[in-house]
C-alpha cells in the first residue's frame, strides 16, 4: 500500500469535485485514475488491490479505510470524516497536501473528475460495469463478496500484455525485497 499517495490522491479528488463527495464516487474515481495510470505505463498510484463488487470495481484497502478498518485506517481518519452516516459521504477535515503526486498525476486526477462531473453516482457506478475486468471477475450470485481483479490480468484483457509483464516483474521484485527485509 502506498498510503501517502492514496490519501493525497483521495483528498485531491474530493477538492477537485468540490467535496464532500459520496463514498461511491470517490472509490470509482480513484479506481479509474489508477487504471488509467497503469494502462498508460505508470507505476501504481495506490498499491491497492482492486476487487469486483456489486457497484463495480473498488480498491479494497481504501474501501476498508473508509470503514475504519485495515492498514490505512488510522492515517485515513486524520484527513477524512464520514459525513451522513455509514461513510455514505466523505468530507476532508485536514489537507494532506499533494507532495507525493506528480503534476502529471494531478492532471489525470483532474481529468477523471471532469470526465464524470455531470454524471450522477449511480450512472458512474453503472459505467464501471462495462469494464471488461469487472465483467469477467463479477459473480452475481454472491453480491456481498469481493472478487479479485488482478491488475496484470486487467492489462492483458485490454491489450497491454507488455505492461502486464512489467507489472508482474515489479511485483516479484517487491516481494523478493520484502523477503530480504529491505
Amino acid at each position: 500500500m502506498k498510503i501517502d499517495t492514496t490519501i493525497q490522491a483521495s483528498a485531491h479528488l474530493l477538492k477537485a469535485s468540490g467535496g464532500p463527495v459520496s463514498r461511491l464516487r470517490l472509490l470509482k474515481l480513484l479506481y479509474l485514475a489508477e487504471r488509467r495510470l497503469l494502462v498508460e505505463g505508470w507505476c501504481s498510484l495506490t498499491g491497492d488491490e482492486p476487487v469486483a463488487m456489486n457497484k463495480g470495481p473498488v480498491l479494497i484497502h481504501t474501501n476498508a479505510a473508509i470503514d475504519g478498518q485495515g492498514p490505512m485506517a488510522a492515517e485515513w481518519k486524520k484527513f477524512f470524516e464520514n459525513a451522513g452516516g455509514n461513510g455514505v459521504m466523505l468530507r476532508l477535515i485536514a489537507d494532506p497536501g499533494n507532495g507525493a503526486l506528480s503534476p502529471a498525476i494531478v492532471d489525470i486526477l483532474n481529468e477523471e473528475v471532469e470526465k464524470f462531473r455531470d454524471v450522477d453516482d449511480e450512472e458512474l457506478s453503472e459505467q464501471t460495469h462495462h469494464l471488461v475486468e469487472w465483467i469477467e471477475a463479477w459473480k452475481p450470485t454472491s453480491a456481498d463478496a469481493p472478487f479479485p481483479i488482478p491488475w496484470d490480468h486487467t492489462l492483458e484483457l485490454i491489450g497491454k500484455p507488455e505492461i502486464a509483464a512489467e507489472l508482474r516483474a515489479q511485483d516479484e521484485l517487491h516481494r523478493a525485497m520484502e523477503g530480504l527485509g529491505a
